[in-house]
């Protein structure tokens, strides 16, 4: 063990508490919520959103609304 006032039965209760007011509680800060524009955006990027998008290239590209809308 790197520490000695470390034992391999664990801190004291004084060394627990000199370390908990020195260092502060062991907890990781809660992450921020994501922000609108990055929901927005993620409703566009996963999976089948991405072969959706494929699928409507592949369409415009072989002129395909060409032939099925009918034209005005």
């Amino acid at each position: 063990m790197s520490d000695e006032r470390a034992r391999w039965d664990g801190l004291s209760s004084s060394e627990t508490a000199r370390r908990l007011s020195r260092d502060g509680p062991n907890e990781l800060p809660t992450p921020s919520p994501p922000s609108m524009p990055r929901l927005l955006l993620a409703q566009f990027v996963h999976f089948y959103a991405l072969m959706l998008w494929v699928a409507t290239g592949l369409a415009v590209i072989g002129d395909l609304p060409s032939q099925v809308l009918p034209s005005c």
